[in-house]
């Protein structure tokens, strides 16, 4: 690698040293923008934080008053309406408990498996049936092992999971990452990519470097949760974008530092504005003086070091332990966040009456109707939570016990694979060549595959 065009930086936020590559510097040229003054991981966390996660409340519309749900908190810094007030001008055979899984029917505890079909935990099978830990059972066997398992038990299903969890660490091949039809490519799960790199989360891209969690990107750089945009930098959630810069939830065209904008053109430093055009600060300028006035704010902001950085913390929507940037960096300390100037929200809910869940029926099938009424105190976040009538109809109609825990402690575990941003050295199990890959050292994953060895012995 040609390394005489690059940069090292030390990142303003984790003091960390970081390397702009040439083929970053390129792109940065291209879309426009500054070069960051932060490290890839502090950029994705900053991100993050303007996009949030959980847990959901009921607060009432500051425009009409009436109840909605939502994740912003309660006491919310700017005014909150309904999703009909926003916009206006004033069921499938289901997978249980399973991972990497596609194309599967009616089976429990699956991981990487292809078009499987009542078959109860496995791995790495491709198109099978009537399989119990691999091993090939008739039909009638099949069903009467099955059975035997207790899947409308909490305790049974729990043990279930431990079970499987080792089965996934001990006898599951695991694939060098889950990219699918890419081009000269990296990162993790990218579809129908070609030429992005340190990517994650991201299809039917191409020429980008630095994004996650995103869809139809072309020519992007440190674009996160953005969708159908191009030429577009140092952006969060932005969508239907054109040469946008330094943004967040927004849609526009030629325009830099804006916020919850709609369809705008050439605007500068703006929130919540509709279908304008030559905008600074809100307020409608002509084209002349929109160019003359931009010109001075940019030069002033370079002498001061603030041009071509993204919104600060301050100015998020919500806490940060409520946001999805804390999904991939849950380490996060409170008091590191607050000296950054951001938010952080902590709930005691302790003085609510409630249940705590180890107080539930173990099987569904003992589960009264009048559970819907009653408030869950969920274990690890001490926050409380309900079974709504229908999530109770479906976890019937599907033998699944209760969750013991709240919604989002949940989620968090499940998504926890897709959140891996950094690649770590393994050597694969087949032919021991090093191979780096998108799985942390302490899952004590035992066979890994390089993808050659992976398509050879498994696809």
């Amino acid at each position: 690698m040609n390394t005489k065009n690059q940069k090292s930086k030390i990142c303003e936020h984790c003091k960390q040293n970081f390397t702009i590559k040439e083929e970053e510097l390129t792109l940065y040229e291209k879309v426009g923008i500054e070069l960051p003054t932060i490290c890839f991981f502090c950029r994705i966390k900053l991100h993050l934080s303007f996009w949030m996660f959980g847990k959901f409340r009921k607060i009432k519309s500051d425009l009409s008053g009436k109840n909605l749900i939502t994740v912003l908190p309660e006491k919310n810094r700017y005014p909150i309406y309904t999703l009909t007030e926003w916009h206006s001008d004033k069921w499938n055979a289901r997978l249980f408990y399973s991972k990497h899984s596609r194309d599967c029917l009616d089976s429990y505890f699956l991981y990487d498996c292809r078009n499987c079909q009542n078959c109860f935990m496995c791995w790495n099978l491709r198109s099978k049936s009537h399989c119990l830990e691999n091993i090939q059972y008739t039909k009638e066997e099949y069903e009467k092992r099955l059975k035997s398992f207790k899947l409308g038990s909490y305790k049974s299903i729990q043990s279930l999971k431990r079970h499987f969890a080792e089965i996934i660490q001990n006898e599951a091949v695991h694939r060098q990452n889950f990219n699918f039809k890419i081009y000269n490519s990296d990162g993790d799960y990218l579809l129908d990519c070609k030429n992005c790199h340190n990517c994650n989360t991201i299809n039917d891209s191409e020429d980008c470097y630095n994004c996650i969690r995103g869809l139809k990107h072309k020519s992007e750089i440190d674009a996160n949760g953005c969708w159908y945009s191009e030429l577009i930098g140092n952006c969060n959630c932005c969508i239907d974008s054109y040469c946008l810069k330094y943004s967040n939830w927004s849609s526009a065209r030629y325009s830099e530092y804006l916020d919850l904008c709609i369809e705008c053109e050439y605007c500068f430093g703006c929130v919540g504005l509709r279908k304008k055009k030559y905008c600074i600060l809100n307020k409608q300028y002509t084209k002349e003086s929109f160019d003359e006035l931009r010109t001075r704010i940019v030069g002033d902001m370079k002498k001061r070091g603030e041009y071509g950085k993204f919104l600060p913390y301050s100015m998020g929507a919500g806490p940060f332990n409520f946001s999805t940037s804390f999904l991939y960096f849950p380490e996060t300390k409170k008091e590191d966040i607050l000296r950054q100037g951001g938010y952080w929200e902590d709930i005691d809910e302790s003085q609510i009456e409630r249940m705590p869940t180890s107080e539930l029926p173990d099987d569904i099938k003992n589960v009264p109707d009048t559970i819907t009424n009653q408030a869950l105190i969920c274990p690890k976040s001490g926050w409380r939570f309900n079974i709504a009538q229908n999530e109770l109809t479906f976890y019937r109609a599907n033998n699944i016990p209760l969750p013991h825990y709240h919604f989002d402690v949940r989620t968090k575990n499940r998504l926890k694979d897709l959140t891996i941003l950094q690649s770590y050295p393994y050597k694969c199990f087949y032919c021991k060549k090093d191979t780096e890959v998108y799985y942390l050292p302490e899952w004590n994953y035992q066979k890994i595959a390089c993808e050659e060895c992976y398509r050879q012995n498994i696809a």
